[in-house]
């Protein structure tokens, strides 16, 4: 029973409808689109987001890492423990948006300090 609770967790992003997607062909669509759209482009940022919240070395952003990551701890906690529905998340996706784009912005910073070292590091033909 426990190991089956983490499908709970992965229930809150994938699989889970709201009620009115069970009858309605309209809005189960919608719903199925938000949810490829949810994970096209929030998970990304959120894998990147919550590596880039955890390894901080600076005092102040970390404090910001462990403001924003404890509630979605605390989110993925309760979802174990008793059964994951869509609504226990849609209060936090407005915190889940914030942490991919902090992630979509760690990225860009990587690839931008990538592309600087390759550049710099290209010999120059004359």
């Amino acid at each position: 029973m426990l190991v089956y609770s983490f499908v709970h967790v992965a229930e809150l992003f994938v699989r889970n409808m709201l009620w009115p997607a069970a009858g309605d062909n309209t809005f189960r669509d919608f719903e199925r689109s938000y949810e490829i759209g949810f994970l096209a482009f929030v998970w990304p940022g959120l894998a990147l987001g919550f590596a880039s919240l955890a390894s901080s070395d600076r005092a102040r952003r970390n404090l910001f890492g462990i403001a924003v990551l404890v509630p979605i701890v605390a989110l993925c906690v309760t979802v174990y423990v008793f059964k994951s529905e869509i609504r226990f998340r849609i209060p936090f996706d407005p915190l889940l948006c914030v942490v991919a784009c902090c992630g979509w912005m760690a990225g860009a910073r990587l690839v931008r300090s990538v592309y600087i070292t390759f550049k710099r590091a290209r010999p120059r033909s004359s």
